[in-house]
């Protein structure tokens, strides 16, 4: 397992930023004949409410590991008991069965305070879906980008199950427009990770990767 999310985190840094291209990197494993995404189950998915009953402030979706480690991902701020997705990062994943044999098909959309983000010559954002997919005989990442929207169509393939494992992110460059400009104000970077996950229990391939489990650390954040 070591060596497979050695791998991936190697194609993680080699990707590209070509708007919507598809990439395929495959790892041939010794005796897979297994759902290794599911061999493993380190991590169950939790949501906590924070708030009052009758008027919940913010959900928080937490990682939680068999040694009671506990990292955190989405969250979504509510106002007026609606979700503010301007002040929230979170997303909307659905998946489809198709007509050929293992293949899934779906839908992810990434919300955050970037959904009203101006596109132009001064602003630019590349949205990035990397996921995992395995057959009777290997695992592969595959990445699917967008400068466009904050929507990704795809296909993925899974022998066993219809499980989806892998990240969204979103990279953002804004170019303030100023007339005197200095140096810090040039260009500013922001940046969006979020785990994403199909079922409870996960083994995430980019946990690790993504030192998410270094990271995002829930006790440590809000103590």
């Amino acid at each position: 397992m070591k060596k497979i999310l050695n791998l991936i985190l190697f194609v993680v840094i080699l990707s590209s930023l070509n708007c919507c291209k598809k990439e395929n990197k495959t790892f041939k494993t010794e005796n897979v004949r297994k759902d290794k995404l599911l061999s493993d189950s380190l991590y169950n998915r939790e949501w906590l409410k924070f708030g009052h009953e009758e008027e919940r402030l913010e959900d928080i979706e937490i990682y939680i590991s068999e040694k009671g480690d506990t990292i955190y991902n989405q969250y979504k701020v509510y106002k007026e008991n609606k979700v503010d997705t301007l002040n929230s990062e979170f997303y909307d994943l659905k998946l489809y069965k198709t007509d050929k044999p293992n293949i899934y098909r779906g839908q992810i959309t990434l919300h955050s305070l970037l959904d009203t983000l101006k596109l132009n010559q001064q602003n630019s954002r590349i949205i990035e879906f990397l996921y995992c997919e395995q057959n009777k005989d290997s695992i592969r990442t595959t990445s699917i980008k967008s400068d466009k929207l904050n929507t990704i169509e795809f296909e993925y393939e899974n022998f066993y199950s219809n499980q989806l494992q892998g990240v969204i992110t979103a990279t953002v460059w804004i170019d303030p427009k100023k007339k005197d400009k200095s140096p810090e104000d040039i260009l500013t970077h922001y940046r969006i990770e979020l785990l994403v996950d199909s079922y409870i229990k996960t083994d995430n391939f980019i946990l690790e990767a993504f030192e998410f489990d270094k990271e995002r650390k829930f006790n440590e954040f809000y103590n």
